[in-house]
């Protein structure tokens, strides 16, 4: 995965955090991320490294959030209102 720095504003504000929030994540300071957001600084390897790691992270809940919403649509409209395994595995494990 490439890093991107137009990258940065975006999975900060898909995951909600403010940008002194991006800051801390990268344990870097608030002027640092600004400078990046903007473009008028090049990050570290290790910045690069560090939101990487945070991008792979907001995507894997990104798909777990979605994931949950399907599950959940799904057990609301077949009328589940307790699983119980033997009922999972019969009606998702496809062999």
């Amino acid at each position: 995965m490439e890093f991107k720095t137009e990258c940065m504003k975006q999975v900060r504000l898909r995951m909600g955090w403010s940008q002194s929030d991006l800051a801390r994540r990268l344990k870097t300071d608030l002027q640092t991320i600004l400078n990046l957001e903007n473009g008028a600084q090049t990050p570290s390897n290790e910045i690069k490294s560090q939101f990487l790691f945070l991008l792979q992270q907001a995507d894997f809940i990104s798909e777990q959030t979605q994931c949950g919403a399907i599950a959940e649509q799904f057990l609301e409209a077949e009328n589940i209102h307790q699983i119980f395994h033997p009922e999972l595995r019969d009606k998702f494990i496809i062999e």
